[in-house]
């Protein structure tokens, strides 16, 4: 907490020049967008990235009269339809007189231009918008960020255990996040953001001070030089199949949004210790010609093992993504390779047809190391990888088809295609067909697919949204995949599918109900104790939610949730888990303060039938825990304006178990059957 009063100290220096942060409709909104982006997911992932890059798109709000495909496309939940029905409501009947306008939008059902209205706006932009860089300089805004977060409860990895360091946490179980962010509009903003997880030290040093540091520097041309990246950033190109770093969106309740082309170049703002590219990065674009150049050069955390075929006489065996650097061993990991990738994006836009060709290259510094599993015997590791790809979108009256192809330098290939139609006008249908060799690589892919890694997999999505009327909505997908080859856990090809039906009803403006049912059967090794041999067999999950939230007015909101998941597998009783929750969102004193909170109920067999389900955070966070065994789990989250100047969140949550008395394994096990934990952010805009 050191760093409370030199920044408190800084706070009550400075004057206030402008205030930048979500109101309360904006908020609300954030939520139900990375809810529909992340609830389908049965992973752990950390989607902090995703709601900076939202909550970046709130706070500087798109102009709609002048926005691209390209820019409405960097709204994740936006379906290449209702971008199409924007695009053709602006060439029929000129701009966009009012943000009410929206609901005009044949095509767009009320959730949707509610969302939207909180993404765009229609305002003209003043001369200011075309200041010289140093102009930008003196009238641009100024946010300051710091977080502390921790746990009351001591893991294993913080007690000495025989005096052996290398089997502790060497820092302290604090988390420690500082941010600071320059913008002017989104023409030019700079930033950096510092990260101490728990478990880990902080350095002797201003320079080396945290874990984890990242400086960004992105600047928005209106001539020859569309953007410029220098520092951390992400780029995506064509459909991600070639190159695409970052978080996309995959299957979601938002069924359209499968293979959405996204921004080229983004800074990196984000405090995730993977998927970003460190160097510089420009897009030059004249007369619908866009080139985009890259090369980045990070170091990375990685497991060497020797080898003696290699020149290094050691190779990577495993990458390390999560981050980590608490003990001895994870320390000694840190930092001790380099990847360096590079490449270029050359494509032409019209308004009704683009393509574009991709091309990169990758290498490490050591090695990669041979790969001996039966299931990686086509992923063989090249020292020099390149990859090269082809996309195309058209537009054939309503009719939408894009797709892309795309070859690795092993002699691999993969593709996908997507077709659109709008059936009538309350009814849009999707088809997208992947094939993705069993040998392809890509060091970044973030194309749709079911396993990730965008290899060893076919299969066909097809989603139907329906809006019989404003107050209803009925989403529905059926994926059907398969792997030609065999995959971790899985010892011979295989295939699987998944269903959602998801139908929302609102009965008025302050009530409204969602159903849910998910069906998804893949394979899995099952052990066959007669033959003594692993056999595939298929496993099971059924989702089945019912949600209603309801605004009691302004000033009070409720959101109920019962969800129940049932879990087979070959020769197993049927695993069940039960997760009720109860939502109230509280606004006083002139919405100056929020106070957002929830009490959960959870009975859960197995790791197989746990629950995720998203909770409210504080800003530049998402949290999605996961549910498992039987218990109560409560938080709170307060957001308080103490001033124009100062915004200040407080967020405590307590999860207690009844079934068991030891939580987690290893260094992070804790003895007893109580968490709690407690997140303190202060943020300042100047």
């Amino acid at each position: 907490m050191r760093y409370l009063s030199l920044l408190l100290l800084i706070i009550l220096q400075c004057q206030v020049l402008a205030q930048n942060v979500l109101n309360p409709k904006e908020k609300k909104v954030l939520e139900q967008v990375m809810e529909r982006l992340t609830e389908t997911s049965e992973q752990g992932i950390d989607y902090s990235d995703l709601q900076t890059q939202l909550e970046q798109l709130i706070l500087n709000k798109l102009n709609l009269n002048h926005a691209t495909e390209m820019d409405l496309a960097a709204l994740f939940f936006l379906s290449q339809a209702e971008i199409k029905a924007l695009m053709q409501h602006k060439k029929l009947y000129g701009p966009f007189l009012s943000i009410y306008e929206l609901q005009a939008v044949e095509g767009l059902d009320e959730q949707s231009w509610m969302l939207l209205s909180c993404f765009v706006t229609v305002t003209e932009a003043n001369q200011s918008d075309y200041e010289k860089p140093l102009e930008m300089l003196k009238k641009g805004t100024h946010e300051m960020i710091y977080l502390h977060e921790q746990e009351f409860q001591k893991r294993k990895g913080y007690i000495s255990i025989d005096g052996n360091s290398n089997s502790n946490y060497l820092g302290s179980p604090y988390r420690e996040v500082i941010r600071y962010r320059f913008a002017y509009n989104k023409r030019l903003v700079f930033g950096y953001s510092g990260e101490k997880d728990m478990g880990e030290q902080l350095g002797s040093s201003p320079i080396s001070l945290f874990d984890f540091n990242t400086f960004y520097l992105f600047y928005r041309g209106k001539g020859l030089m569309k953007s410029l990246a220098i520092g951390d950033f992400q780029a995506n190109f064509g459909k991600g199949l070639t190159f695409g770093s970052g978080m996309a969106a995959r299957k979601s309740a938002l069924v359209l949004n499968g293979g959405n082309f996204y921004e080229t170049l983004r800074p990196y703002r984000s405090v995730n210790e993977s998927g970003f590219l460190r160097g510089a990065a420009v897009t030059l674009n004249k007369n619908n010609i866009g080139l985009t150049m890259f090369a980045s050069s990070k170091k990375i955390s990685s497991t060497l093992v020797p080898d003696s075929f290699s020149a290094e006489g050691q190779s990577i065996s495993s990458i390390a993504l999560n981050g980590l650097h608490r003990t001895a061993t994870e320390i000694a990991k840190r930092n001790n390779s380099t990847q360096q990738i590079a490449g270029l994006n050359l494509e032409y836009v019209k308004p009704n047809y683009r393509m574009g060709l991709v091309y990169i290259v990758s290498q490490f510094s050591i090695g990669l190391g041979s790969k001996d599993k039966p299931y990686q015997l086509f992923q063989k590791p090249e020292s020099l990888l390149q990859n090269a790809g082809v996309f195309a979108q058209v537009q054939v009256k309503n009719v939408s088809l894009s797709g892309e192809f795309s070859r690795s330098s092993n002699n691999a290939f993969a593709g996908f295609g997507e077709v659109l139609v709008p059936l009538h006008s309350k009814a849009d249908f999707m088809v997208l067909f992947r094939n993705y060799g069993t040998a392809y690589q890509s060091v970044f892919a973030n194309a749709f697919s079911e396993y990730g890694g965008c290899s060893n997999e076919k299969g066909i999505y097809m989603a139907l949204m329906l809006k019989p009327k404003n107050s209803m909505l009925l989403s529905v997908y059926a994926d059907f995949f398969e792997s030609p080859w065999l995959r971790y856990l899985v010892n011979a090809p295989s295939h699987g599918k998944e269903y959602l039906i998801n139908a929302q009803y609102s009965v008025s403006k302050t009530l409204q109900f969602e159903f849910r049912y998910k069906y998804e059967q893949k394979p899995r090794n099952v052990s066959d104790s007669q033959n003594k041999m692993d056999v595939l067999g298929n496993r099971k999950r059924q989702q089945i939610r019912f949600q209603a939230s309801y605004a009691f007015n302004k000033e009070l909101t409720f959101k109920t949730r019962l969800e129940e998941v049932f879990f087979d597998k070959p020769g197993e009783a049927t695993q069940t888990g039960s997760l009720f929750f109860q939502d109230v969102h509280v606004k006083l004193f002139h919405t100056k303060l929020g106070i957002t909170t929830r009490l959960a109920w959870f009975d859960i067999d197995t790791y197989d039938a746990r629950v995720y389900a998203t909770e409210s955070d504080v800003m530049y966070n998402y949290s999605i825990p996961q549910f498992q065994n039987r218990g109560w789990r409560f938080y709170v989250l307060v957001h308080y304006k103490l001033s124009k100047k100062l915004d200040v969140y407080l967020k405590y949550g307590q999860t207690s178990y009844s079934n068991i008395n030891t939580l987690g394994s290893g260094l992070e096990q804790i003895n007893g059957n109580k968490l709690q934990e407690m997140k303190v952010q202060l943020r300042v805009v100047l």
